[in-house]
């Protein structure tokens, strides 16, 4: 018989303290303490892929983006503490592939071709978004401190070849960028204020600004979004594939993508260094909220751990701790 063959990890999420790093993969969720890079617990959840996970800003709920390909979209919703399924939520027609909280709101984008918004508190549905044509792959939400020249947005991706930016009040589309010519993979939050970092399929990775029109003639009408407007500032090339993934701090942006490169740009978009230790496609990357790590999942099954600050791989996960595990089987 021949060696087992790891599942892939699809998804990453640093708790809002930093200290835990969770890691989706075939149906469940490990987790692992940052320091000492020991798993603590493993939860057996999903119907298939664990393609997205999520924590709420207070931390005390996980969610868990998933289903099964071609038949039904899930996403869980989990105490963070011990795994317990708080609510099942099954408004997807097929897989769901990005999470993002916005206060007690869950956006989550679907390969249904549309962006869901969810109330966390009782799981009622709140919007079906239909704007792409296609498969939706990527949400992110600024910190509020980033969305305040733009007003409050979110941003989407997907295979149409689009970012849309949306105002998140009235969830109404306000600008539209078409720049990147393949799909978008990967969205996340700048902490530029008003900025979002792309991933796309074409190699690159690029920076779209959005700010508020003030200079408008005639006020906005009751019940329109204030007018935006926005533009490309950045666009860099170094990755030899699609880019799945992307991150960014004050100090740099991150990327991962097929070539199983993970690339650490400055701002004025030169290449820092890169990171080659996957083998295989990098699927996810997240940084902890201070900043100090960045954790990249890879399809050859493994989750690693980098010092930003020394520039080094710092954990290669998993492997075989002192100690044991607790498994949560639901």
């Amino acid at each position: 018989m021949g060696a087992a063959v790891a599942a892939p990890t699809w998804a990453l999420a640093f708790s809002p303290d930093g200290k835990t790093l969770a890691v989706g993969s075939y149906k469940k969720v490990l987790f692992y303490n940052i320091e000492s890079g020991e798993k603590f617990a493993e939860w057996a959840l999903g119907s298939d892929a664990v393609r997205a996970l999520a924590y709420s800003p207070d931390g005390k709920t996980l969610a868990l983006g998933g289903g099964i390909p071609g038949d039904k979209g899930q996403i869980l919703l989990c105490d963070a503490s011990n795994g317990k399924i708080l609510r099942t939520i099954t408004s997807h027609d097929d897989t769901v592939e990005a999470l993002a909280f916005q206060g007690s709101q869950l956006l989550s984008a679907a390969d249904d071709e549309r962006i869901g918004v969810t109330d966390t508190t009782n799981g009622k549905p709140l919007a079906s978004l239909t704007e792409h044509v296609g498969r939706c792959l990527a949400v992110a939400v600024p910190n509020p401190s980033m969305a305040t020249p733009a007003g409050a947005l979110f941003a989407t991706g997907g295979a149409d070849k689009m970012l849309k930016i949306w105002d998140a009040d009235l969830r109404r589309v306000v600008v539209n960028f078409d720049q990147c010519g393949s799909p978008v993979w990967a969205v996340a939050p700048s902490p530029n204020p008003g900025q979002f970092v792309v991933g796309a399929g074409d190699g690159s990775v690029r920076v779209f600004q959005v700010n508020l029109v003030t200079d408008q003639k005639n006020p906005t009408p009751p019940g329109e979004p204030a007018p935006r407007t926005g533009n490309q500032i950045r666009d860099m090339r170094g990755h030899e594939g699609p880019v799945y993934a992307v991150a960014a701090d004050a100090k740099a942006i991150y990327s991962g993508g097929e070539d199983g490169k993970v690339i650490v740009w400055n701002w004025g978009g030169g290449k820092v260094r890169e990171w080659t230790d996957a083998k295989s496609d990098i699927w996810s990357i997240v940084l902890s909220p201070d900043g100090k790590w960045l954790a990249a999942a890879s399809r050859d099954g493994k989750a690693r751990v980098y010092s930003t600050d020394r520039g080094i791989l710092f954990w290669e996960l998993p492997f075989a701790p002192p100690g044991g595990s607790v498994i949560v089987p639901f």
